[in-house]
């Protein structure tokens, strides 16, 4: 079940054409979306809101992953000062009023090995970074994710207790998406670098990571909205 996040609501299963809705909700779907034009072209957004809809004005402000990713399609998509919806979310309707979105930032879809050092001192972070450049070159040249976890012929875990890296010294998977400004500083200066499907090594506080860039692209992360929010009759 996935939530969207509206002032102090909390919504689920949001519908883009409202499926499974009764006749009565199917109606105001209908009647919200010959509102949209008017709603974009008005000059006075909370007289608009108090007249038409059944929450107060409010701006809410958004930022990715807090709304189903069909919603977050259609409210990054969009100009400011364009309406989108309606979306349905079961008791209500909604119509959201983009006012603003930030500059654009750099995102990057990123599989991760994790390298913990044997000990929190410069000789073991060293010796934990000269591996991990080792394995990214292996990436650079071709390997597959899976062969670089078990060089050597041992699994990524003997592999990192054979060169000293200590218990539970690694991980892998793929990590999804992640946003420039969003993380630490040695993460976004590696990445912001890298080019799609280039490993690269960074260091933080509690180790050594190699992240694979499988795909990067630029985006808006944060939005300003307004809702015209519609209860649905039973």
């Amino acid at each position: 079940m996935k939530y969207i996040l509206v002032g102090l609501l909390f919504i689920s299963t949001i519908s883009l054409f409202g499926q499974g809705m009764s006749e009565d909700g199917l109606q105001l779907f209908e009647w919200m979306d010959k509102k949209k034009i008017e709603f974009q072209q008005s000059a006075n957004d909370s007289l608009f809101i108090s007249k038409f809809g059944d929450s107060p004005y409010r701006k809410i402000f958004l930022r990715r992953g807090d709304q189903p990713e069909d919603v977050e399609e259609a409210i990054y998509h969009a100009k400011p000062n364009t309406v989108v919806g309606p979306f349905n979310a079961g008791t209500h309707n909604y119509l959201f009023k983009v006012l603003s979105l930030d500059s654009m930032r750099g995102r990057w879809n990123v599989g991760h090995i994790f390298i913990k050092p044997k000990g929190f001192n410069a000789a073991d972070t060293a010796a934990a970074y000269s591996t991990a450049l080792k394995l990214a070159k292996d990436l650079n040249k071709g390997a597959e994710f899976a062969q670089v976890l078990t060089s050597s012929g041992d699994d990524f875990k003997k592999y990192a207790e054979k060169v000293k890296l200590g218990k539970n010294p690694g991980t892998e998977g793929a990590s999804g998406w992640i946003w420039e400004g969003t993380t630490i500083p040695q993460f976004d200066k590696v990445l912001l670098k890298a080019r799609k499907g280039e490993a690269v090594v960074a260091i933080s506080p509690v180790g050594v990571h190699i992240f694979q860039v499988t795909d990067k692209q630029t985006g808006h992360y944060k939005a300003v909205i307004i809702a015209l929010v519609k209860k649905v009759k039973k």
